[in-house]
């Protein structure tokens, strides 16, 4: 901190002798003083050199002395030096939000200086203590008073924008005579998530259809809001096939057996 000088500037009325000495002192309440050189008859001094500087507001006070006494012929002057302290500044996101694909916007807010003025990084909107930001970033504020003190603090606004990871199984269903339903699960490995089937009102984890087609299935997390979707084909067969056996031979005393034959279309097996 640089160092104030006091300088006592003298005008000698005409017939008076020249300046003995000067006093100087200091007070913090204005009331009870403290002397502050020695008020040897011999010196001139006209300055004081405040170092260091004081922690609170004080007042000095010089006295001029013409003479070698206080009662031969004295003035004196008073003046108060102000202790304007730096802003001390704290800086922080309201609620601790963090962003995320639902809250997209946070507020970070400093303390309230009085009579202060505060200039924003770049990035945060707002005027006064408060302003919101949209991205993950360190955000810096700085606090001015009228004096001219700076103070600064910084806070870091922190996003989770990570999705779900999902996995739908089986990845190619079919449904056919033998299995006359088919089972679509859904295995989301993040925890604490919604489900929301297209066309169907199911939300757990296991949809159950009988007919083929395309079917997806959206998860929200529930912690970040953030959502990831998956789709499967089911493949549905349920053609019966048709059956033909061959003309048999007649059976009779010359012919007492004859083999028949069946065949299907599509291709399958015959009981």
């Amino acid at each position: 901190t640089t160092p104030v000088t006091l300088t006592a500037n003298v005008t000698l009325t005409s017939g008076s002798s020249s300046v003995a000495r000067y006093v100087w002192s200091k007070s913090t309440d204005g009331t009870n003083w403290t002397e502050l050189v020695t008020n040897s008859v011999t010196t001139l001094t006209n300055t004081y050199e405040i170092n260091p500087l004081p922690t609170e507001t004080t007042h000095y006070k010089v006295m001029v002395v013409n003479g070698d006494k206080h009662e031969v012929c004295s003035a004196e002057e008073t003046m108060t030096l102000t202790i304007v302290e730096k802003p001390v500044v704290t800086l922080g996101v309201v609620n601790n939000d963090e962003l995320n694909c639902t809250l997209t916007r946070v507020t970070i807010t400093a303390n309230n200086v009085a009579g202060a003025t505060y200039v924003w990084s770049a990035g945060a909107t707002g005027a006064g203590s408060s302003a919101t930001v949209t991205a993950n970033n360190v955000y810096m504020v700085s606090v001015s008073q009228i004096a001219g003190c700076v103070g600064t603090a910084s806070v870091s606004v922190s996003e989770d924008v990570n999705p779900p990871l999902l996995t739908l199984s089986p990845a190619s269903p079919i449904i056919n005579c033998s299995t006359l339903s088919t089972s679509v699960k859904l295995t989301a490995e993040a925890v604490d998530v919604t489900y929301a089937w297209s066309g169907d009102a199911t939300t757990s984890s296991i949809r159950t259809v009988t007919s083929g087609g395309a079917y997806s299935v959206t998860v929200t997390s529930v912690g970040n809001g953030c959502t990831t979707s998956a789709s499967v084909s089911v493949t549905e067969n349920k053609e019966v096939p048709t059956v033909t056996i061959s003309t048999p031979n007649i059976i009779n005393c010359e012919t007492t057996q004859i083999t028949l034959s069946a065949n299907a279309t599509p291709a399958g097996s015959l009981d």
